[in-house]
């Protein structure tokens, strides 16, 4: 005669079957939810270097633009290149200036020079952007501000 034990131990192995893939499935997520966070976080750091490293290049063209160039930011040339950048002065206020290339690719890096010449120490604004569609989402902004002058 045949013993009933055997059908119930077939069931005990599917059962423990599910439960190990189960547990294998969880910890295949979970890492590749956590791959996924990684390579997010590495995305940010390369946008906001990028980022920076513009808004640095911004602020030695505006240094550059005030104090060496015959004449300062005043006799500035139009589409002057520097850092790549075709720049063109915007006049903001009285001794406050804009540099910027308005035809700078939105897909690009790229930076804009604020110099404000209304006061002593003159101080000069640097913004780099990893974009330059600046409503987009990825858009990182960094800034350096530098003053000189007594």
């Amino acid at each position: 005669m045949k013993s009933l034990n055997k059908t119930k131990e077939k069931g005990y192995a599917i059962l423990f079957t599910i439960v190990i893939v189960g547990v294998i499935s969880m910890i295949a997520v979970g890492l590749a939810n956590l791959s996924y966070k990684q390579l997010l976080l590495s995305s940010v750091a390369k946008d906001s270097q990028i980022s920076f490293y513009q808004a640095d290049t911004a602020s030695e063209c505006g240094l550059y633009a005030d104090n060496v160039m015959t004449g300062g930011i005043d006799s500035l040339p139009a589409g002057w290149v520097c850092g790549g950048q075709t720049l063109t002065k915007t006049t903001l206020a009285t001794n406050k200036y804009l540099l910027a290339d308005p035809a700078a690719n939105p897909l690009n890096p790229c930076f804009e020079v604020i110099i404000d010449k209304t006061a002593i120490p003159i101080k000069i604004q640097g913004m780099g952007y990893n974009l330059c569609d600046k409503s987009n989402l990825r858009t990182v902004q960094r800034e350096l501000d530098v003053t000189y002058g007594n």
